[in-house]
């Protein structure tokens, strides 16, 4: 199948069209991002402060994750706004992004966890966990008091002119009592006004004191109204339930298929194509083990001391390991059974399958154009996007958690971590809701338009465990996206989907380091993954090879040629007898026939 040059100018028009809505509506809510400092030295700057606390970290072993406060995020987002919110950020000097690094031993509750702006590479945060039975000297509250003040005046030049008490506590253990202080910042104070007696949110600058020791600390923490909180908690559990009404179409779609490949076990378009997607699933399968290793560092973040770090490590790779195995599985069933679908509902649309690929190649002219396309049709969905949220959050009240945008950062290698997600997603979801489910769908209710609406939807909806608010919105977004994927699917083929839907996925999960302020390494990493579909057409466009679809008899093996011997001698006899053989496809095919056995018979005897 060809693009014809109109398509192309139409196309890259509307792009262009896209590019300038997400760059209107939707780039300066990245562009605020603030990354300046790496992972080195962050990690460095932790080091060295508990050196000069006089803490022997030879002795710990470390872990280190980026994190962001997301439940601030939500609640500017909701009660002030995003642009409001930035200009709170500025005003207070607010860390919505911060290193987090682990010292921690073993089967030893004491650990430290030091956390360092991202921005200013300040440390803002600091934690030292001990034993409850651990002793220390007991202080005067009014001179513990005064040594969290004079402790927060040296470490942040905190002002308390501005600042009033908001909390004191005193907690008694065995051997100590510990003394926890909680200043506000004055006239700092947002309702969420969306409910009665919903709350307000204080800026908060605390310590606690230990014995002679400040053994926790922060500044600007901002206190999120309980009821705000609960509200978000049944949002996303709702949003959870929703997610997985998923799991009923996947478990029809599974049965179906086991079915489907038993009873056509010996059909050309289960015995040819399943070898490829086993190929896909065991790479699918490989990446992902690859991607869990590459984000060690948050797995080690989230181990508990009280257990042996062997069997943690050990269960969680277990679990990471049958999941993979899985999910692959589902792909290598849906997809194998997907091309029979297809070439029963769609036979002359030869773009949208595998199998025509596997049948001539991918290292042409044609590949490379449908791949470049692909391009387009990324910038395209990042243009509907960001029109789709601006009315959201207009109209609507949506807001989105930014938690996504600086995760990949933990990772060793983020632009490894950021190609594995997008080519992961593009293909799994691809195959399952276009591949299979427009022709499933199309099988059993008969119209390709609502087999589109509805592949859409299913496929959703089953990101409504995504951090947008209110949690339906998520679903209706992706939706939309899903419709337009369902169009370009049929009427363009399957790579340039694929293609779309890595770049916009890499995109979205590199963005941060694109446009916020970043270092050179990931901005360069990120866009070579952005690059990679481009240089794999590179490669298709200059080996140029002949793009012309093998006749499908040569790939025929003993057993499909001998029935396709039998099943010609049958029909020749019938056609001998007078007897019309153009109506008996169906008929042939619901007794078990192979549907391109049939359909070489029939076109053999047409001569």
């Amino acid at each position: 199948m060809k693009i014809s040059r109109k398509v192309w100018i139409l196309y890259s028009l509307i792009s262009l069209l896209a590019a300038f809505i997400w760059f209107k509506f939707a780039y300066h809510q990245l562009a605020f991002v603030d990354l300046s400092i790496n992972k080195k030295d962050a990690f460095k700057k932790a080091n060295e402060y508990l050196l000069s606390k006089g803490v022997d970290v030879k002795k710990y072993s470390t872990a280190m994750v980026i994190e962001d406060n997301y439940w601030v995020d939500r609640y500017l987002q909701k009660t002030i706004g995003f642009n409001e919110e930035e200009k709170f950020i500025k005003k207070y000097n607010f860390d919505l992004f911060y290193w987090s690094v682990r010292f921690f031993v073993e089967n030893q509750k004491e650990e430290y966890i030091v956390k360092i702006s991202s921005k200013s590479g300040q440390i803002i945060s600091f934690i030292h966990y001990i034993e409850d039975t651990e002793r220390r000297d007991t202080l005067d509250k009014e001179f513990a008091r005064q040594k969290a003040k004079d402790f927060l005046v040296e470490t942040f030049k905190l002002d308390f002119s501005g600042y009033e008490l908001h909390e004191e506590q005193l907690k008694k253990f065995e051997n100590r009592i510990d003394y926890v202080f909680l200043w506000e910042k004055k006239e700092v104070s947002i309702s969420w006004k969306d409910r009665k007696d919903g709350g307000e949110a204080k800026l908060l600058t605390g310590a606690t004191v230990s014995g002679n020791e400040i053994r926790n600390f922060y500044k600007n923490e901002l206190d999120i109204p309980e009821k705000f909180q609960r509200y978000i908690q049944r949002e996303i559990t709702f949003g959870d339930l929703i997610g997985k009404l998923e799991l009923i179409f996947l478990f029809i779609w599974i049965v179906w298929s086991v079915v489907n490949i038993i009873k056509r076990k010996d059909d050309v378009l289960i015995k040819r194509p399943w070898r490829l997607f086993l190929v896909i699933g065991i790479c699918l399968f490989i990446l992902q083990i690859i991607y869990s290793l590459n984000d060690f560092n948050r797995i080690l973040f989230q181990y508990p001391t009280s257990s042996s770090l062997v069997s943690f490590l050990v269960n969680i790779f277990v679990l990471i390991i049958i999941n993979s195995v899985l999910l692959n599985f589902l792909i290598v069933l849906l997809g194998t059974s997907s091309e029979s679908l297809h070439y029963e509902i769609y036979p002359n649309n030869k773009a949208s399958s595998f199998i025509y690929y596997l049948n001539s190649t991918i290292f042409c002219r044609t590949v490379a154009k449908f791949i470049l396309f692909g391009y387009l049709l990324f910038i395209i969905f990042l243009g509907l996007q960001s029109i789709l949220f601006y009315f959201g959050q207009k109209l609507l009240g949506v807001w989105v958690d930014k938690i996504r945008l600086t995760n990949l950062s933990s990772s060793y290698l983020p632009f490894l971590a950021v190609f594995i997600i997008g080519f992961q997603a593009s293909f799994r979801e691809e195959i399952v809701y276009r591949m299979f489910g427009i022709n499933w769908l199309k099988k059993y209710i008969g119209s390709g338009f609502w087999a589109i609406i509805i592949s859409a939807l299913i496929w959703g909806f089953a990101h409504t465990t995504y951090p947008v608010f209110p949690i339906w919105f998520r679903g209706l977004e992706v939706g939309i996206l899903g419709i337009f994927y369902g169009f370009i699917f049929l009427r363009f083929g399957i790579i340039p989907l694929i293609t779309a839907h890595y770049l916009f996925d890499v995109f979205w999960e590199s963005s941060a380091f694109i446009f916020g302020h970043s270092n050179t390494y990931l901005l360069v990493g990120s866009l070579i993954m952005l690059l990679f579909p481009f240089l794999f057409a590179a490669i298709a466009f200059i080996k140029n090879k002949p793009d012309k679809e093998r006749q499908i008899d040569s790939v025929l093996d003993i057993h499909q040629r001998y029935n396709l011997d039998i099943l010609l001698s049958f029909l020749s006899k019938k056609k001998m007898e007078g007897i019309p053989i153009e109506n008996l496809k169906k008929e042939l095919v619901i007794h078990g026939w192979d549907p391109i056995i049939v359909d070489l018979v029939l076109k053999s005897l047409e001569k």
